[in-house]
């Protein structure tokens, strides 16, 4: 709930354009290492595996670590949510010269064709039928 609360905090902020962002030097390997432990329980909970790809010797980052683990939590958390039990989400970090490319990817059915037009739409939630 606090997570929720500090998101939609975290919005309205952001459409003020007054978001703080603090940025920091930061390993890949640390990032990734701190969004597996932020998503391992629900993982666990859920019965779906939770792997990890990190390119060797990648760069450090510039980042703000609350923003970039924010963005794990989201991703991640959907990815596990719709994930089957014993499906598997995937978090990977590479090199794309010049930057570091993270990515969550899973073994889920993936997003219905009618649903892609509002992936990017605040707030949009596919509605249940009503059964009669």
């Amino acid at each position: 709930m606090h997570r929720l609360v500090a998101d939609l905090l975290d919005i309205s902020t952001a459409d003020a354009g007054t978001l703080p962002v603090v940025r920091t030097v930061l390993p890949v390997e640390t990032i990734v290492a701190d969004a597996v432990d932020l998503l391992r329980p629900l993982a666990e909970s859920r019965q779906v595996s939770l792997l990890v790809t990190v390119e060797p010797a990648l760069p450090k980052v510039s980042a703000d670590r609350e923003r970039v683990l924010q963005v794990f939590s989201n991703l991640g958390g959907d990815a596990l949510k719709f994930t089957a039990r014993r499906g598997r989400v995937m978090i990977a970090a590479t090199h794309r010269d010049p930057l570091v490319e993270f990515a969550v990817s899973d073994s889920g059915t993936g997003i219905e064709p009618a649903d892609l037009p509002h992936v990017f739409d605040r707030f949009w939630r596919r509605q249940k039928p009503i059964k009669a």
